[in-house]
């Protein structure tokens, strides 16, 4: 059984008096896709950081697996330079003590996941932008999370790279079984990805939770009544109106 993901009214201060969370609570099922949107300097980064450990509450309680249990991707890669998508993928379970044949194991699963079986030895700089996010999202599938949180991973990358990686991480993740947390400025991404989508409002608080009716298999969702009322629902929540966006395409959304 898994160990519970939640926030019980977490406030968190910035050094400089800034108010990042004020009074968040939030659960996050086991096995469930969330979504959290909301203006620049809204909280979504803190939340994460707050889920996972990074950021310690000035009060309030986070509920949450071990440090261990949790893989966090970040907007950049983060991969270092030098070394082999392999060796950037093993780096964790080395410093977790893992034998090489376990290594070996989870790094060769975790490369036929995210796609990039036998890109193993290639460098970063060998790598295109969508493949470096691959590398990234594999290092932290690599650790077998219970806890898979996304810090808007695609945001830097071109609409159809975005749209192809957004459907492996459902697939991924639907395979993995793992409870996903994925910030994003986006309204169509959040609406298409999540089961429910978190609304921040500008001073860390909540605005709206957005329960997304979307089946198992995501295909063709994007041409459903039940994702654009999603996106007007999300759009809605943060003050904006698609009514006339959703009239005259069906396509993205942010």
């Amino acid at each position: 059984m898994h160990q519970p993901l939640a926030l019980d009214q977490v406030y968190i201060r910035f050094a400089d008096g800034t108010i990042a969370l004020n009074g968040l609570s939030l659960d996050f099922p086991n096995g469930s896709f969330t979504a959290i949107v909301g203006p620049s300097g809204c909280g979504k980064s803190t939340t994460l950081r707050a889920l996972s450990g990074l950021l310690a509450p000035a009060a309030g309680i986070v509920t949450r697996p071990t440090r261990d249990q949790i893989g966090f991707v970040f907007q950049d890669p983060t991969l270092l330079a030098w070394k082999s998508a392999y060796d950037n993928i093993a780096l964790p379970l080395k410093i977790a003590g893992k034998s090489r044949h376990e290594i070996d194991q989870r790094v060769g699963n975790a490369l036929k996941l995210v796609g990039l079986s036998g890109r193993g030895d290639a460098l970063p700089r060998e790598l295109s932008g969508g493949m470096k996010m691959r590398v990234s999202l594999a290092r932290a599938l690599a650790i077998e999370p219970q806890i898979l949180l996304l810090d808007e991973p695609f945001a830097a990358l071109d609409e159809l790279t975005r749209l192809r990686l957004d459907d492996d991480l459902l697939q991924i993740c639907q395979q993995n079984k793992c409870t996903v947390v994925f910030v994003t400025h986006s309204i169509s991404e959040s609406a298409y990805l999540a089961d429910r989508v978190i609304v921040l409002d500008g001073s860390g608080r909540l605005a709206r939770i957005v329960d997304v009716p979307a089946p198992a298999s995501r295909e063709n969702f994007r041409e459903t009544p039940a994702y654009h009322q999603a996106m007007h629902e999300i759009a809605a929540a943060l003050g904006h109106n698609l009514a006339p966006a959703l009239g005259a395409e069906k396509g993205s959304t942010s």
